[in-house]
């Protein structure tokens, strides 16, 4: 099914682009090592089993104000699971709503890693005496061509109910309950794990209590291999609490890291991790040209090594004014997106949505740790830039404004026949056959529900631009500045 959207604008003045061909890695992608996940203690009931596989947790921030959405992906849970959740001692049920699933995939496709994939010109190719009209950033279409099943319906936000009934049935634990929730939770046939309980009764000692979000099975939908996505449990906190990603309790009982994509939202800016290492992943990077689902295999590698050899506690994956995008690989969010995301609770009326950062962070804590704090930190850019002016390939610069992604660049280089005396190599445009004029910007494809393949090869072998920190040399397959020159097949004299 193929869709026309016009690209959107930003919000605020940016440099145009031109020929760019912008690609999300739309799949959410798989946890990066066998991990449970923050955002809460899962546990399974009528015992039977369950298997955390995902997280998300987005922390819409503004002042002392705090909302906390929350969404996991398991397996099993075939007789029930519950979600427990410590909340502040004066919390009211009131304060917690069920999201449509449909808003964390927004932000899950306007957040993705994106790639700009570009041909090179056919060399002899000159523009007739008249000339085509030149292509301006803004102009153009973006066509929209998804797999079956995708996300195609999120690149228009629509309105509707900002929360719905959802599968959860939520039972607050009274203070007396909270202080000893073991008991309370076996006799209704939960079973916590190893640690389990004493993680439980020291929130309690703290004076914190007990949110027991209920799951039940037979208003959940499986996917084919009977994995389940919840939806998104969104809690208003105490305006005294700082800003930090709860994992004490869902670090009960765990034998490995937690994993989790972590989104914040907050007119303060960027945010990363208070004391804990941290690092935007590398941008610009030029690879080799590969399928779409082998690219998203080739950053998820670079995440695991962020993350595990590295030793990093989170990395940033974006952070971009949450109304703006360049490229647009997909619509970004709009108002009444960022008012059921918890803008309501925060003053949110949609006047001035440019003033929201989104950051997206990949982050991952060890058995043990405590929760991780996080903070506004300096702007920051990168992933953006001309095809022919990538640099500084890989790096970040500071900024006056956050505009960083994560972007990868695949360049095709011309092998075709090269037939004239003075063949201008460097001009890239869309891919052969697709008309339009040459060197204007391809159409953007969104290709939903790709595949998490592993790339062949190393890293060293994929990536062109040399990435000390990840071991990579530079060079790679095709290593160059992207100029066919000498390259074109069926070499002839020109006339």
């Amino acid at each position: 099914m193929k869709k026309a959207l016009k690209l959107l604008k930003p919000l605020k003045p940016l440099k145009p682009l031109s020929a760019l061909s912008a690609l999300a890695l739309l799949a959410p992608l798989a946890p990066l090592a066998p991990a449970h996940a923050f955002g809460g203690l899962l546990v399974a009931g009528g015992g039977g089993s369950v298997e955390r596989t995902n997280a998300e947790v987005l922390l819409a921030r503004r002042g002392a104000r705090t909302v906390m959405s929350v969404s996991l992906s398991y397996r099993g849970g075939q007789q029930g699971a519950a979600l427990l959740l410590s909340v502040p001692a004066d919390f009211e049920l009131t304060r917690a709503k069920t999201l449509p699933r449909r808003l964390f995939d927004r932000l899950d496709l306007v957040s993705a890693p994106v790639a700009s994939e570009y041909w090179e010109q056919d060399p002899c190719y000159r523009e007739p005496a008249q000339g085509t009209k030149s292509f301006e950033f803004g102009e153009a279409e973006m066509e929209l061509s998804a797999a079956p099943g995708s996300l195609t319906s999120l690149f228009e936000p629509k309105e509707g109910a900002a929360f719905i009934a959802g599968e959860y049935d939520l039972t607050l634990l009274s203070p007396e309950e909270s202080g000893a929730p073991a008991a309370w939770l076996s006799a209704r046939g939960y079973a916590l794990p190893a640690g389990g309980a004493e993680a439980l009764a020291a929130l309690g000692a703290g004076g914190r209590r007990l949110l027991v979000a209920a799951v039940d099975p037979q208003r959940v939908k499986r996917d084919a291999a009977g994995g389940v996505t919840l939806s998104p449990l969104r809690l208003e906190l105490d305006p005294s609490e700082a800003l930090a990603l709860p994992a004490r309790l869902a670090l009960a009982g765990a034998a490995a890291p937690l994993d989790a994509t972590v989104y914040v939202l907050s007119p303060e800016g960027r945010h990363e991790p208070s004391a804990a290492p941290s690092a935007p992943l590398p941008s610009n990077l030029d690879v080799a040209p590969m399928p779409l689902d082998a690219l998203a295999g080739l950053h998820a590698r670079l995440v695991e090594d962020a993350l595990g050899r590295q030793g990093k506690a989170a990395v940033t994956e974006r952070a971009w004014a949450a109304g703006a995008c360049d490229p647009c690989a997909a619509p970004a969010l709009a108002a009444e997106e960022l008012r059921a995301l918890g803008g309501d609770l925060l003053g949110e009326r949609g006047e001035d949505l440019g003033a929201w950062t989104l950051t997206r962070l990949r982050a991952r804590l060890a058995p043990g740790a405590e929760d991780l704090a996080l903070r506004p930190v300096s702007p920051i850019s990168g992933g953006r830039g001309e095809v022919e002016d990538l640099t500084p390939a890989g790096a970040t610069e500071v900024s006056a404004e956050d505009a960083f992604q994560a972007r990868y660049v695949l360049r095709h280089r011309w092998e075709g026949r090269v037939a004239c005396k003075a063949p201008r190599f460097g001009v890239w445009g869309g891919a052969p056959g697709e008309g339009g004029a040459v060197g204007a910007p391809p159409p953007a494809r969104l290709l939903a529900g790709v595949g998490r393949a592993r790339p062949a090869g190393d890293l060293a072998a994929l990536i062109r631009t040399p990435l000390k920190d990840y071991g990579v040399p530079g060079g790679g397959q095709g290593a160059g500045n992207g100029s066919g020159k000498g390259k074109g097949k069926g070499k002839g004299k020109g006339k």
